[in-house]
């Protein structure tokens, strides 16, 4: 299958046909019995990549994005892998799903690397409508993840890409210096991990622009910048223990394991210096950064009821109480058996006087919990029902 309808095919773990493949097989058996294991999904997809099969790799893949529809990481490597094969409508579709639903600066870039090269040939001028394609494209990609600490690539792509442009007339050249000027001090203003780079980048530019005006220009926004790389350094600390204590690229369910408790420990850390707003920006442009950082929280931690429950409090307390009902309405699908969650979803939805959503939630959760009280039920039932038979033979022994 090429097309974009590839993900929309029944799961692989709803079916009991074998693979074919005894690795798959497998893989598929474990998830069976525990559909987040994150290992085995990961060996799934890299046998199914491996294996010239179509129907298995996008069956896995389908699989894989239904149990993990947040994942960022697993977004980009299929729509990779599809532009890859050739399957350009399969990748278009992929993108026009997800690129607004999943903040993540791995499909973001995959995105920007697809229309770079639809437009882009290195080595001849780029056509004005393919300049202007690219250059909406890069503010589109930088507005929504060009804060994130890893965004230093694309703003050094962006910077270079302007300064690329073939000009004219003397309008022209002011007008490229003036994008490159506001998109320079832009960029240091950022906590990036390559901010001093495009610093030092920024400070050769305005010495060739003018060499006499160059200390004057970068005196106006080097206490931006300086607050940046200190913002760095602060954010650093939090993200070096959560990268050391990440297990897996996928979401876990937590264990409450001494490593899991430091993982999340350390977003809550991070959470909290982003909401006291260290970079002392506006507030939309400070609440921006904040729900940008809850959003890369719940990718993560997609299975930690705490994390959607606190993102929705930040809706609230900023006036967004709309958003913050979208958000336990997202957290209620995912995690529909956390009393936590619906709970929650219900108290906001009553205070909102959305009474027909309060009544549903309760309803749900009436259903839900009696359901895994019948599933408890029926295992327990079935293992007495083995002792039973057991305890039967034993005493049946002594007259054999």
């Amino acid at each position: 299958m090429a097309d974009s309808t590839a993900m929309e095919q029944p799961t692989l773990l709803s079916s009991k046909q074998s693979t074919g493949i005894p690795e798959a097989d497998m893989y598929k058996k474990r998830l069976e019995r525990s559909p987040h294991d994150a290992s085995a999904w990961m060996g799934l997809l890299r046998v199914a990549r491996s294996s010239n099969n179509d129907e298995l790799l996008y069956a896995a893949y389908s699989s894989a994005l239904a149990q993990y529809p947040s994942s960022g990481h697993l977004l980009a490597t299929f729509v990779e892998l599809e532009l890859s094969r050739g399957n350009k409508s399969s990748a278009e579709s992929i993108f026009n799903n997800n690129l607004f639903n999943v903040p993540s600066i791995e499909l973001w870039q995959s995105y920007l690397g697809y229309v770079l090269k639809a437009n882009v040939e290195a080595g001849v001028d780029v056509p004005p409508e393919n300049r202007s394609t690219v250059m909406e494209c890069f503010k589109l990609v930088l507005d929504n993840v060009g804060a994130d600490r890893e965004a230093g690539r694309i703003w050094i792509d962006y910077i270079s890409f302007i300064n690329s442009a073939q000009t004219h007339a003397p309008y022209e050249e002011q007008q490229r210096t003036d994008l490159l000027r506001e998109t320079y001090q832009t960029a240091v203003s950022i906590p990036l991990l390559r901010v001093e780079e495009i610093w030092k980048s920024y400070d050769a530019f305005e010495t060739r622009v003018d060499r006499m005006g160059a200390k004057q220009q970068l005196s106006k926004i080097s206490p931006s910048y300086m607050t940046a790389r200190t913002a760095l350094r602060e954010m650093s600390r939090f993200w070096d223990t959560i990268r050391a204590t990440q297990s897996n690229t996928l979401p876990q369910p937590p264990t409450w394991t001494a490593r899991e408790v430091e993982h999340l420990d350390a977003w809550k850390r991070y959470l909290k210096w982003e909401v006291s707003n260290p970079l002392r920006l506006g507030g939309p442009d400070a609440h921006k950064r904040v729900i940008y950082a809850y959003n890369q929280a719940c990718m993560e931690l997609w299975l930690y009821p705490e994390v959607w429950i606190e993102f929705a409090e930040y809706y609230t307390t900023i006036g967004q109480q709309s958003d913050a009902l979208t958000k336990l309405q997202t957290a209620s699908s995912v995690l529909p058996e956390s009393l936590a969650v619906q709970f929650a979803y219900a108290e906001t939805a009553e205070k909102m006087k959305q009474l027909d959503v309060c009544k549903q939630v309760y309803e749900d959760v009436v259903a839900t919990q009696r359901a895994r009280m019948e599933r408890i039920t029926e295992k327990y039932t079935r293992k007495l029902a083995k002792l039973d038979k057991l305890l039967e033979k034993r005493l049946e022994k002594p007259n054999g």
